[in-house]
């Protein structure tokens, strides 16, 4: 606040409106002046002495009274109103006079109602983060709270829950009003409810057969009735909730493999028999013919065309003769792998690739001799055409792939599955809220098999 006057050098204000503060000077003599909101006043020299009584310093206590009466917020009309709504049967609310009261109270009055004389006091207090509050309290004659409530409490919940005075009393405030919660009785012992807790004890291990049974104990029938029936309840809520007891049979385990054996050799049709039985023969076959060569005819060969070429190089016709060939292997364990390949060129490359290995550099790319495709990839061009399409959420384009085959999305989506399962190791599209959609985990990989 801006000084005023010969005496005032700085005037300051509380925040929450309970007075000002004051450096007031005289000559050489310098003081602090303090006056609360209704102009009571206190003046200290440097030392910290009250000097509020010296004459000499009679002017300067006016001039501080007299800027704080004129500047002071006035809450007498907001705080008897306040306590009119507090105390509804108030005949008459008188202010008092705040002389000498330095802190946070701002009002005092007498409330004078049908059953007795009360005390009514405003006090206006910091809350979390300095933020000011204003509390009311009306007091009976014995100085007990009758009344409490606030315009607004502000605390920080981590810090302020409820006030509690013990274990059985307790203060808590909702909704801008105090309420006290205590439990009757005091904290010493007590025989009676020793007791009653021996009387349960004795029940619930009657009801559960515990080993250890106790003596009955002595309590009026009444309360004995209410503790058979809630254990008994409880008791019957027990085995009805008891965990399920699950055996395992180790030694089982053998036949269930069995079974399952079984049901999967009845669900292969006759062709994929055949197809497994043709592939056994042609590995077999192509292995006994490398065999069959002599070690030194093996030798004298591959000599000969290591000044040709540093790399072998094999043909992949089947039917090509190896005595032929411009450049041989130079090894036996070559022979044997170029005659794999001659065999089945499909079934070498799902040798050598890691499981699940599409990663950049990871995917194998191989040739088919006879038409001179590239195998690599395991989707046919509708599957292809229909995959794009749900990478790029083109529905239209989606309807048209499904269009040009007699089968239904679901049965589409499955075979992309299971196409794609080998190279992948887990499923790359799943059904979601809006139908089918490409697992985010293998986006990056579907997109490159697809490149």
């Amino acid at each position: 606040a801006e000084a005023q006057g010969a005496y005032i050098q700085s005037a300051m204000k509380a925040l929450n409106g309970t007075g000002f503060a004051y450096i007031l000077q005289d000559g050489d003599v310098n003081l602090l002046g303090v006056c609360n909101a209704k102009g009571s006043c206190r003046l200290y020299d440097a030392e910290g002495k009250d000097v509020t009584d010296n004459a000499a310093y009679a002017a300067m206590k006016e001039e501080a009274v007299a800027h704080t009466t004129a500047n002071a917020q006035s809450f007498t009309d907001a705080d008897m109103k306040k306590f009119r709504a507090m105390m509804p049967d108030a005949a008459e609310i008188t202010e008092l006079s705040l002389e000498g009261v330095f802190n946070s109270v701002t009002g005092a009055f007498r409330i004078t109602g049908g059953d007795g004389v009360y005390l009514g006091l405003t006090a206006r207090s910091y809350g979390y983060s300095n933020l000011p509050m204003t509390v009311y309290m009306v007091l009976d004659e014995n100085g007990a709270i009758v009344s409490m409530t606030a315009d607004e409490l502000i605390f920080y919940k981590e810090y302020f829950d409820a006030y509690e005075l013990d274990e059985a009393h307790r203060y808590r405030c909702q909704k801008g009003y105090w309420s006290c919660q205590k439990y009757r009785g005091g904290r010493a012992r007590n025989p009676k409810l020793g007791s009653v807790m021996r009387a349960v004890d004795y029940a619930m291990r009657e009801a559960w057969d515990y080993a250890h049974p106790l003596k009955e104990s002595d309590v009026p029938k009444y309360i004995a009735k209410m503790i058979e029936r809630e254990v008994s309840e409880r008791h019957v809520w027990a085995l009805a909730h008891r965990p399920v007891k699950v055996n395992i049979d180790l030694s089982r385990l053998h036949k269930i493999r069995n079974a399952a054996a079984e049901v999967r050799e009845a669900l292969l049709i006759d062709e994929e028999r055949d197809e497994g039985v043709s592939a056994n023969e042609a590995a077999t076959d192509s292995t006994s013919s490398v065999e069959s060569l002599p070690a030194e005819a093996m030798l004298d060969k591959s000599t000969a065309a290591a000044d040709k070429a540093d790399e072998p190089v094999c043909n992949d016709s089947p039917a090509a003769d190896i005595s032929q060939q411009p450049h041989l292997p130079e090894t036996a364990q070559d022979i044997a792998t170029c005659s794999a390949k001659a065999a089945s060129p499909l079934a070498s490359a799902a040798a050598t690739t890691p499981f699940g290995a599409v990663a950049k550099g990871l995917t194998p790319t191989v040739t088919d001799p006879a038409s001179g495709n590239d195998t690599s990839r395991p989707l046919d061009a509708n599957q292809t055409q229909y995959l794009t399409a749900l990478l790029a959420s083109d529905t239209a384009a989606r309807t048209h792939a499904l269009s040009a085959v007699s089968t239904s999305e679901d049965m589409m989506v499955d075979a992309i599955n299971e196409a794609l399962f080998d190279l992948l190791g887990d499923t790359a599209i799943e059904y979601g809220p809006d139908g089918p959609q490409i697992i985010e985990d293998y986006r990056e990989d579907v997109e490159e098999i697809l490149a």
